[in-house]
């Protein structure tokens, strides 16, 4: 393979579009878009003129097909990802997939273990978890926060009514799987251990039968517990916050920190003042790419930002709120 990852783009939604402009940071030696899918020919086609990628094709399976991708992008609706991610894997490709994995951890487990069988790169593309804030968290936690006893976060956002895609429950749809996801994978990040149990309440539509907003709670191990909220027809806040023995600390922008650079609110508990720390740093989509991209051509099959045992993890943890809060997929087995 190249020393440069050279990506396939497979669905030109809202997501490919925003992933396309992050990648303008990204170092073209280390990473190029070269294809783009789309079941519509015109769409490819525009797509790839906007963005000056060199080919389009009027199909997915055309993408898997081109011998020059190295990389392929599932940036499709929730349900069709692990039917893409599964038939890329099968054509050698190494893949990207978008977050949430697939609908629950039943369905996540034979992705893993085709990727481990054909010898090829995977990760769910959470790509909050390759900012550079995160890995100032992780001092800031074992320096200055203490033994972390409690957790909120929170991430929604309005506007989506019952016929959108994503909230079509034979899609995987609803808040919580859209962006719940990200409250669920911070809290097991941060505390570095499984929940043992889930509380969690939503209002399920009738027509949707997914969650159009909710709220819940998990205790690990340790006994920390973890606060979240999340929904599609809701607006609240896109923050996290952790509270330690020592001090607490404010996450302003944990899921999507726009460049060039995120503050962290550290408040310590000996004064209760507040310091301000400042992440600085390109776009956060550019720094998934990166995170890739070094994987990739190190010859590691995993990257650390987001393991294939951390996918697992947080898709059990998701099962078990979706349990708790009566939010079943219509078409389980």
């Amino acid at each position: 393979m190249a020393r440069t990852v050279r990506w396939g783009i497979l669905g030109l939604g809202s997501i490919a579009h925003r992933v396309l402009k992050g990648f303008k940071a990204t170092p073209p030696d280390q990473t190029s878009v070269i294809a783009v899918g789309s079941r519509e020919g015109d769409k490819a086609r525009a797509f790839a003129r906007t963005f000056g990628i060199p080919r389009a094709y009027g199909s997915y399976e055309a993408v898997l097909a081109d011998p020059s991708v190295d990389l392929v992008y599932v940036a499709l609706p929730n349900h069709l990802h692990m039917p893409w991610t599964l038939k890329a894997i099968a054509a050698g490709k190494h893949v990207l997939c978008e977050k949430p994995f697939t609908f629950d951890l039943a369905r996540a487990k034979p992705a893993i273990a085709a990727a481990r069988k054909k010898g090829v790169f995977l990760m769910e593309a959470f790509m909050y978890r390759c900012h550079p804030q995160m890995r100032k968290i992780r001092e800031l936690l074992r320096r200055e926060v203490g033994e972390v006893r409690m957790i909120r976060a929170a991430f929604s956002y309005g506007g989506i009514d019952e016929k959108n895609v994503r909230m079509g429950n034979a899609q995987a749809g609803g808040g919580f799987m859209d962006v719940g996801c990200y409250p669920v994978s911070f809290m097991r990040w941060v505390l570095e251990e499984e929940p043992v149990e889930a509380k969690a309440t939503a209002v399920i539509g009738r027509r949707s039968g997914v969650d159009h907003w909710c709220a819940g709670t998990y205790k690990f191990p340790s006994g920390a517990i973890g606060y979240f909220d999340a929904g599609m027809m809701v607006n609240t806040d896109w923050t996290a916050t952790i509270f330690g023995t020592k001090a607490k600390l404010h996450v302003t922008s944990p899921w999507i920190p726009e460049p060039p650079s995120t503050t962290l609110e550290l408040t310590r508990w000996s004064n209760w003042k507040t310091e301000k720390i400042v992440v600085k740093s390109k776009h956060y989509f550019a720094n998934e790419a990166e995170a890739v991209a070094r994987a990739i051509l190190s010859g590691k099959k995993q990257a650390p930002e987001m393991t294939w045992s951390d996918t697992l993890g947080n898709m059990r943890a998701l099962d078990m709120a979706r349990k708790s809060m009566g939010l079943v997929w219509k078409g389980a087995r």
